[in-house]
């Protein structure tokens, strides 16, 4: 699958917390009901294996996906870029394949204020809570912390309406590169001209607005998009849409989210869709109360789902968070990602690996709790792709036998063979031993890995990082510590070399600008150390970086060691370069812009 490419949503792969909202990806149930015909999964994504939301697990391969910032023009969305926590549709057809996948953000544009005491924040003058309830927890990414958020900041802000009017949220991503505003909820105040109405106290004009589906009336649940914020107080809207769930395009529905009140006792709102529980034991239709969590299955009728399975979530219940990804953004334990989601395994209980075997692109499988700004994993467990797939695999050799080239990982079943094509880099043949620690390349099938490249672990040529310095955390006594630099983390310690005002650790500050150049240490899971951080005010012109390209998505988007470069308008040497990047070993030039390396120029070291 390949990530993201779109601006607006850049930054998706980055910072985070709280996943996996909501309800929890082990219902096991199918689409409830009768009939042959399709089904409408709505609710937030909870995991991906492939991709879960509502308890069911829908395959994304052959699934389109899209995201509705404006609803007159949804934009593709490649699924890799779905992140827990994003308020999705899902309309699958007769036989379960999803085929479409729509993207539903609450409210989107410029932060007012912040409030990080009470956990809340007004955005386009819409309340925002996070971490309502301990089983609805709030994902950010793009920032470490709400404290983080400033006003003018512009976020993209996914959850659900409580009866109050405040967006219970379930992802908020801080993206500066978003244009425009977007606006859901319920239409109060409707102008008898109805060029005019309110959406939880935000007044909009609809004079100029395209005008999508039927005439809005009093409560019905809105979309209001417009390309500026708003101006005293009113948004003037460019488009208009009511929010009709799709249920023409299936018969049975998998709804799950709040329980809001109608005027009819057995019937509820759920995400919009009304619900109709009347046909359930009177027991169950008590247990259904206004804000409870709740997962609906039925067979869609008119407008309605009428009710045949239903599912109360206890409040007070931690969401699980299951993920079944390659590693990326590795540094050690600690500190890497599952699809762009900072993951902290520190603590976890490992199940056919050890932590020596994680490295970028190993595939593993996570269950885990999301706490702060990172899922915090409890168990993590080998998980082997489907034979004859390419993937990577790390840790310190064992049971190395020269006379038939097979070996072993520590922590790892399964054997590794070696052949006369196997590529060696870092090293040879005749350097293998057991306890070297190396990363190997190559495809499973049964019992046995068939190395096709094997690299031992060994300093790398430094990186050169130029931008804004982030979550800049001192060590006790100030000689050691942390730093972001363009979303890479990176160490400093005492033979750092500062070149600034007072040639120390002192001169580094949030949103200072930086120059580093940092190298790797001995050892696949060693962190990036810093050489030397030039703190002077004025960025660099030209850098240049080698190093192997990872994170492979087009020329436009890969990253060299947690650099992200866009080649699209670079130079290449020799041409067919730019024809097999992917894991290639390249010099880069080209100029720092938004944290990213603008490539004038590729080269072939």
């Amino acid at each position: 699958m390949n990530t993201h490419s779109s601006p607006r949503l850049r930054h998706w792969a980055r910072g985070i917390a709280a996943l996996c909202v909501a309800l929890m990806a082990s219902t096991g149930c199918g689409v409830a009901g009768e009939g042959t015909g399709g089904a409408l999964v709505s609710g937030q994504i909870e995991g991906f294996a492939s991709v879960i939301v509502a308890g069911q697990r829908l395959d994304d391969r052959q699934m389109q996906a899209r995201i509705e910032i404006d609803p007159a023009a949804p934009a593709p969305l490649p699924t890799s870029t779905l992140r827990p926590g994003m308020v999705v549709q899902v309309v699958t057809a007769g036989d379960g394949q999803p085929v479409q996948l729509m993207v539903r953000p609450e409210v989107a544009g410029p932060v007012d204020n912040v409030d990080p005491a009470s956990g809340e924040f007004t955005v386009v003058g819409q309340r925002v809570k996070v971490d309502g309830v301990a089983a609805d927890p709030t994902l950010l990414v793009g920032l470490p912390n709400l404290a983080d958020l400033a006003p003018g900041d512009r976020v993209v802000v996914h959850g659900q309406r409580d009866a109050t009017g405040m967006v219970r949220a379930s992802l908020v991503l801080r993206d500066n590169t978003l244009a425009g505003v977007r606006v859901s909820g319920t239409a109060t105040q409707i102008m008898p001209s109805g060029d005019a109405l309110s959406l939880h106290g935000l007044r909009v004009d609809l004079s100029r607005a395209q005008r999508l589906g039927p005439v809005a009336r009093e409560g019905d649940r809105l979309t209001v998009f417009s390309p500026v914020p708003p101006t005293g107080g009113v948004l003037a809207a460019a488009t208009l849409a009511i929010d009709v769930p799709p249920l023409s395009e299936a018969s049975h529905a998998t709804v799950a989210g709040l329980a809001r009140a109608t005027d009819a006792p057995a019937r509820w709102r759920v995400r919009g869709v009304i619900v109709d529980l009347s046909g359930l034991p009177p027991g169950d239709q008590a247990r259904v109360t206004e804000g409870r969590l709740v997962v609906v299955q039925g067979r869609i009728d008119g407008a309605s789902v009428v009710a045949n399975q239903l599912r109360v979530l206890d409040d007070t219940a931690p969401p699980v968070v299951e993920m079944d990804a390659d590693v990326g953004e590795f540094v050690d334990a600690r500190r890497f990602t599952l699809r762009g989601v900072p993951v902290d395994a520190g603590a976890a209980r490992f199940d056919g690996l050890t932590a020596g075997n994680l490295a970028n692109g190993v595939p593993v499988r996570l269950r885990g709790q999301i706490a702060g700004a990172a899922v915090v994993a409890t168990a993590l467990a080998a998980r082997a792709p489907a034979d004859g797939s390419t993937f990577i695999q790390a840790g310190s050799v064992t049971d190395w036998q020269p006379a038939v080239q097979r070996l072993r990982l520590f922590g790892l079943p399964f054997d590794f063979q070696l052949s006369a094509s196997t590529v060696f880099e870092g090293g040879t043949l005749a350097t293998l031993a057991d306890g070297r620690v190396v990363e190997l390349r190559g495809s499973l099938a049964g019992n046995t890995f068939t190395v096709v490249t094997l690299a031992f672990a060994s300093p790398t040529s430094p990186l050169q990082l130029a931008g804004w310095a982030v979550t800049v955390e001192p060590a006790p006594g100030g000689l050691a510590g942390e730093l972001q630099v363009n979303e890479v983390d990176l160490l400093w310690d005492a033979a750092t070399v500062f070149i600034g005002p007072t040639r120390t650790a002192a001169d580094l500050s949030e949103g200072r600008a930086v120059r580093v150049r940092a190298v790797r240490g001995a050892g696949i899971a060693a962190p990036l150390r810093a050489l030397e951080i030039d703190t002077r005010d004025t960025l660099p012109g030209v850098f240049r970086v080698r190093g192997t390209v990872s994170e492979f998505e087009s020329i436009a988007r890969f990253r060299i060691d947690g650099q992200w470069v866009d080649a699209s308008n670079a130079v290449f040497d020799p041409p067919e370069l730019a024809r097999a990047l992917a894991g290639a070993y390249i010099d880069v030039e080209g100029r720092i812009a938004g944290g990213v390396l603008q490539a004038t120029r590729v080269s072939d070291p």
